[in-house]
């Protein structure tokens, strides 16, 4: 059986003996016994730097993203978010953790006005953003990562060059709300490729022929401009080799530095347990459990996002 993957802990655990290619070429082929997944990393990038990418500073005890009593109804109609409640500080990562389907892409669009809830509300740095529209999300300083690169996050037809200004073009120096100012558009899209380390041939290149981390790439450092108070990514390194996902994940790490508020949602046990700094485990569109990262086992948070309240003992449970 030959198993081909990136996800270095699936390839510790499965097989016997490991080939590890860079850039099209065979670097190394070894017996899995003994090896790590922070050497299989450096193989692979030709870096040696840590894998791992770790949070940083003190949150603050300030909420800038307050998430009360929200319900909310999926495509079909159905109720996907039951009175969900919680809240992320300023310096701080919260990780929403939850098997896909019970109700995290219905989260993140209701929290960046892509879908409309119910009731219940949400406040960003204290101003009331229940239901307002994408647009007010650039306006209040709310960055997004969706889940759907291609369908949400970019345009494929579009050049990377208009990719990359997609949610900044209403800016003065960028337009005068008449015409756009194309040679400003062209400067802002080549300092923005360079600093978020898109690999591509021209932005004037239609940012469908770029691989999926470089999409993923452009996306991180569009949004990280605009996330002056929250930053929401939905399956952040999802199908990204590991260079890819280290980058944009550093993308959410600047940002919370200068004390943004981070919110990541994703599936992902690995991501959720690297990043961040309190777990919030959802069920079938309930909030059932919360877990500071010192409190946090692979085993409690599997049994909780998979509905096994019982198992999760509640003595080994953190508080709400």
């Amino acid at each position: 059986m030959v198993f081909i993957s990136h996800k270095l802990n699936e390839v510790l655990e499965v097989s016997d003996r490991i080939t590890v290619l860079r850039d099209g070429r065979r670097v190394i082929t070894r017996e899995t016994a003994g090896a790590t997944a922070r050497e299989l990393a450096r193989l692979m990038t030709g870096q040696d730097r840590d894998l791992l990418v770790k949070t940083r500073g003190q949150a603050s005890r300030k909420p800038l993203l307050e998430v009360k009593g929200l319900v909310a109804r999926g495509p079909r109609g159905l109720v996907a978010l039951h009175d969900v409640t919680f809240w992320v500080h300023a310096g701080e990562i919260v990780g929403i953790a939850g098997v896909s389907g019970n109700g995290q892409t219905e989260l993140a669009e209701v929290l960046t006005g892509l879908r409309k809830s119910d009731s219940g509300q949400i406040l960003i740095d204290g101003v009331d953003f229940t239901n307002a529209s994408p647009r007010k999300g650039v306006e209040v300083g709310v960055g997004h990562i969706p889940e759907d690169r291609l369908g949400v996050g970019l345009v494929r037809s579009a050049q990377v060059r208009d990719n990359a200004v997609l949610r900044h073009y209403r800016r003065p120096e960028l337009s005068t709300h008449m015409a756009l100012r194309r040679g400003r558009i062209a400067e802002f899209a080549t300092k923005l490729v360079a600093a978020a380390r898109v690999q591509t041939r021209s932005i004037h290149a239609p940012v469908g022929h770029l691989s999926g981390g470089n999409q993923q790439r452009l996306i991180a450092g569009r949004e990280a401009m605009l996330a002056e108070h929250v930053f929401i990514a939905a399956h952040l390194t999802r199908g990204l080799v590991v260079n890819a996902s280290q980058d944009v994940g550093l993308s959410l790490l600047y940002r919370l530095d200068v004390g943004c508020a981070v919110l990541l949602i994703t599936d992902d046990f690995d991501e959720v347990l690297l990043m961040s700094g309190l777990v919030v485990v959802r069920y079938e569109g309930r909030v059932v459990g919360e877990c500071p990262r010192q409190d946090t086992n692979r085993e409690r948070i599997g049994l909780l996002m998979g509905g096994h309240m019982k198992e999760a003992k509640p003595q080994e449970m953190a508080p709400s």
